[in-house]
């Protein structure tokens, strides 16, 4: 049985809705949430306690500390550099 155009349109709108809401939901489940591998803060819609992030201290540098892995600090809404 041969698919129709519309039949494939409609699984491909299908499929890419459930990618995106896996991105969406990956957002949240991963600890590491900079996308930019680094070269930028995490979005402030995604900051919580304890949320860790890699800088690599060029193009991200908080508090000039240098290059490394990140806890954010609700309480003092600072990166704290953790090694």
């Amino acid at each position: 049985m041969a698919a129709t155009i519309e039949g494939v349109l409609l699984k491909f709108e299908a499929l890419q809705r459930d990618v995106y809401l896996m991105k969406e939901a990956m957002k949240w489940i991963s600890p590491i949430v900079n996308k930019d591998c680094g070269k930028a803060a995490p979005a402030a819609e995604y900051l919580y306690d304890g949320l860790l992030a890699y800088a690599n201290g060029t193009d991200w540098n908080p508090n000039a500390t240098g290059k490394g892995m990140y806890r954010y600090n609700t309480a003092t809404s600072l990166w704290v550099l953790t090694g």
